[in-house]
């Protein structure tokens, strides 16, 4: 995934057995089927937060 610029960073919560990722998607529907056809996909439970881009960024 990261290789195909969709997975951006992934953290990994210390004593939460929680994963937080940065991922990158056109729309909610394209990030929605990125994440499932993760192969953990039937065990996960994703919650996402859309973020907006920031007026600096230069990309």
């Amino acid at each position: 995934m990261a290789a195909q610029g969709r997975l951006v960073r992934l953290w990994q919560l210390p004593g939460q057995g929680r994963t937080l990722g940065l991922w990158r998607a056109e729309d909610t529907t394209q990030l929605g089927a990125v994440l499932e056809a993760l192969p953990l996909s039937p065990w996960m439970t994703v919650e996402t937060t859309p973020l907006s881009e920031h007026p600096n960024d230069p990309a």
